[in-house]
């Protein structure tokens, strides 16, 4: 082959390989149109089908409150779903048989909703010899009782087998009443000598008889169930026999009374306190009892 030849080949190569080149930038062109068409299509649906959700979404505000847990969270989403039930649901907020809420899962769920859920516990209350099982949100424990729709007097016991409605499943309402009573008492009138010069030695007269007074007197009365004084009193009489204590049982009632939130084992308070308060006579309440 003639280097003419060789020369004339390499030209056509190269016009080839040109030729190559610019189909593959205009091909390239072409890709990066489409891409950059269907990028903008899918922005443009993006922002179109955005903007429709955004138009039938309803905007709702969430409340949780858990007093029990001392939490308090608000949080403001948008919802498609028809119910608050299924608003809930859609965003992770589960509702059990012992929370209350102040709307109806299962109304339609309107736009700018207020929804708010109160955690709540089932605790059991006594009151003297009934008891009832309900359901409350309230940590302290005179709320739960007036949210369970016992309002307790000025002088009502109250007590929960736990600090807190939250570490507690019991709470106890003990009706006590306090009344004024009167009583009169009668002042035997006095006898007061005064001298006389009037008068012969030893002799005595009466210038004025006087009455007798009278003195008021007012007690405050208090006034407990009377079945949950004996119950007390029998459980204390109880403990009193069984362990034995060389205490009476009226000063065990002043010590417990004195002690009611103390940790300290039973042996150990009855056998370290001082109490020199007694005013108890030597027989037991009844006689008999436990002997």
């Amino acid at each position: 082959m003639t280097t003419q030849e060789m020369t004339k080949q390499e030209m056509l190569m190269n016009l080839r390989e040109k030729r190559e080149e610019k189909k593959k930038a205009k091909l390239k062109a072409k890709h990066r149109r489409c891409t950059i068409a269907i990028i903008t299509l899918v922005a443009m649906m993006t922002v179109i089908f955005g903007t429709v959700y955004s138009a039938s979404a309803k905007e709702i505000t969430i409340t949780e409150i858990n007093e029990f847990a001392g939490t308090n969270e608000t949080k403001t989403v948008k919802t498609r779903s028809e119910s608050v039930e299924g608003a809930l649901e859609e965003h992770g907020v589960n509702i059990s048989d012992t929370d209350k809420i102040n709307v109806s899962t299962e109304k339609p769920v309107e736009d700018n909703e207020n929804i708010v859920i109160k955690r709540g516990k089932r605790v059991t209350i006594k009151v003297g010899e009934s008891e009832e099982v309900v359901t409350v949100t309230k940590a302290d424990v005179k709320d739960a009782l007036v949210e369970a729709g016992y309002i307790p007097g000025e002088y009502d016991q109250i007590s929960a087998n736990g600090d807190t409605v939250a570490s507690s499943d019991t709470i106890e309402l003990v009706s006590v009443s306090h009344t004024d009573e009167t009583e009169t008492e009668v002042i035997p009138k006095g006898v007061e000598y005064v001298d006389d010069a009037t008068l012969i030695k030893g002799q005595e007269k009466v210038v004025d008889e006087g009455q007798d007074g009278v003195k008021t007197i007012t007690y405050k009365v208090t006034r407990i169930q009377i079945s949950v004084a004996i119950i007390t009193y029998c459980l204390v009489a109880i403990v009193h026999h069984d362990m034995q204590l060389k205490r009476s049982t009226y000063e065990v009632l002043q010590i417990l009374s004195i002690s009611l939130t103390d940790k300290t084992r039973l042996r150990d308070l009855f056998d370290k306190t001082i109490f020199n308060d007694v005013k108890e006579l030597d027989y037991p309440l009844f006689k008999g009892l436990f002997d």
